[in-house]
């Protein structure tokens, strides 16, 4: 009996484990499945805000950009006063609009803890001075005196998350802004602690608006919430300090409020920071940078023709020249056909997806030049840190100026001008023809002079040689092609005897005349082409 017992309990206790496995199984496949229909649905969501970011922001991008291109028109003073009102009022309900989107889709960013920590070096007081400076239009409309504060105890450069810090900054800006009819907005910026490495970064935003009552300061960072005195408007969702309390707390930060009705605010965020390093700038040559805009071949790509038309405005305002396609394949296919100095693409393009476009560019031979993404999304700078890396991008909507400043960033170094216009403008003095004319007749001149000077050396004829480049030599000064005008004046003035002694030397420095002329030749061409 005990043998037959012991028998029964081990296959009952077998049977139960069996079961139990099954279960647990089961139970694993189900969270497994339920994993996976949480991770679809978090990517559903992010690529539909995404999307709707895109939809959203690129007609808003048309509306606010055109309205800043009328008001910044010099013709802007021929309107009446009833139609210069229309348009400020077109430009800040698109301003205004813009905050409310970006407040909704920051706040769905920080729900869906899509946020990741994104840490670089950074210019300290030039960062938070800039941060000010994109408030002062609204701070002057309002009356307001904007003040600036920064302790010389703060590093010069810092090593965090820039972009978490900056909306911190700017959200509690907008607040104070916003709620304060008279007096001052205040930004200060100090050290709360600190060792060799880490220190806490301390920003003071205070204001001189109504204070927020006691009652309210317990609810202040609840989304959608504003206080019921004071501090009430219509103007925002009330997501700004709800995102900024989801921001400190990602940061490991801290924050607290001072503020009493009718003696105005002081927010005060204490967030851990690192002690950063200046980064080393590769010293470059005057050669290497190229000053003359007009000398500047931009491809522009985007799919929207009201973005192309917003864009090539700004562009042709300032004398840039230009090229223009609208899916991905026509980018890469003009890239086929010459070499650019600067790309403007938009994130989303036709025909190829993100990574592929960027991917084709870098890995293309005409394509080691800056990009420049123009995005209604956030893009994150983890793309810099590969080989599908863009150089810099625009977030719509944007300000001209702030793609002005974008591309006037760039030296270009991988396409140095070897050639310039100022000599050949100063005497056009503005005619156009007289230019056009002048160039027409360098294209058919540069090319035969280079073969008279090949032939020359071919048939050893030193003073044939002479005469070639005392000829060409004037073509290169009015073209402030100073790499040409170098070996021309030594040709020019060099004694034949001394020419005849040096047939090796003379050749590589005509095959670097003939490379130089070559370049010069297609960028005239370009020129004239658009």
């Amino acid at each position: 009996m005990p043998e037959q017992y012991h028998e029964d309990f081990f296959n009952n206790s077998r049977r139960i484990q069996d079961l139990n496995a099954k279960k647990i199984h089961k139970l694993l496949v189900s969270l497994e499945e339920a994993n996976r229909i949480i991770a679809e649905n978090a990517r559903q969501k992010e690529l539909f805000m995404a999307h709707l970011s895109h939809e959203i922001f690129t007609p808003i991008n048309a509306i606010y950009g055109f309205a800043n291109l009328l008001i910044e028109d010099e013709e802007y003073g021929q309107f009446n006063q009833k139609q210069q009102e229309h348009l400020a009022i077109i430009r800040d309900s698109s301003t205004h609009l813009v905050e409310l989107l970006k407040q909704f889709l920051g706040h769905s960013k920080l729900q869906s803890s899509e946020t990741k920590l994104i840490e670089n070096n950074y210019q300290s007081h030039q960062r938070f001075q800039e941060i000010l400076n994109t408030f002062r239009l609204k701070a002057e409309e309002k009356g307001l005196q904007l003040q600036l504060e920064i302790h010389h105890e703060v590093p010069a450069y810092i090593f965090g998350d820039v972009v978490k810090v900056s909306q911190i900054i700017r959200n509690l800006l907008t607040n104070a802004i916003k709620f304060t009819s008279k007096g001052i907005v205040g930004l200060q910026v100090s050290i709360h602690e600190r060792n060799q490495e880490n220190f806490i970064l301390q920003i003071s935003v205070k204001d001189s608006g109504p204070g927020i009552s006691e009652m309210d300061l317990g609810n202040i960072f609840e989304s959608f919430q504003q206080g019921e005195e004071g501090t009430k408007t219509s103007d925002g969702f009330g997501l700004g300090l709800s995102i900024t309390k989801k921001l400190i707390q990602f940061l490991n930060a801290e924050i607290q409020v001072e503020s009493k009705l009718g003696e105005g605010s002081t927010f005060i965020v204490k967030i851990p920071q690192k002690i950063g390093q200046e980064p080393i700038v590769e010293p470059t040559s005057d050669t290497s940078r190229l000053t003359e805009k007009k000398m500047l071949r931009l491809l522009v790509a985007d799919d929207n023709e009201v973005n192309l038309i917003f864009i090539t405005n700004i562009l042709s305002r300032q004398g840039y020249q230009f090229h223009c396609v609208r899916s991905g394949e026509e980018l890469i296919s003009a890239l086929d056909q010459r070499p650019y100095d600067l790309i403007l693409s938009d994130w989303k393009m036709p025909g190829l997806s993100e990574s592929e476009l960027l991917k084709e560019i870098k890995s293309h031979p005409n394509g080691e030049v800056p990009v420049i993404i123009i995005s209604a999304n956030q893009l994150s700078p983890d793309l810099k840190k590969n080989e599908l890396r863009f150089d810099a991008y625009l977030h719509k909507p944007f300000h001209p100026e702030e793609l002005l400043k974008q591309i006037q960033q760039f030296s270009f170094p991988s396409h140095p001008k070897k050639w310039g216009l100022r000599t050949l403008e100063t005497i056009c003095n503005g005619d156009k023809s007289l230019m056009n004319e002048i160039i027409f007749q360098l294209l058919e001149d540069l090319p035969i002079q280079c073969s008279e000077l090949n032939q020359s050396l071919k048939e050893t004829n030193w003073e044939g040689l002479q005469q070639c480049a005392h000829r060409m030599l004037s073509n290169a000064r009015l073209l402030d092609a100073e790499e040409l005008v170098k070996p021309l004046r030594f040709l020019d003035e060099a004694q034949v005897e001394l020419l005849s002694k040096m047939d090796s030397e003379l050749e590589t420095k005509l095959i670097h005349v003939n490379e130089v002329t070559e370049q010069i030749i297609q960028e005239l061409k370009n020129l004239i082409s658009d």
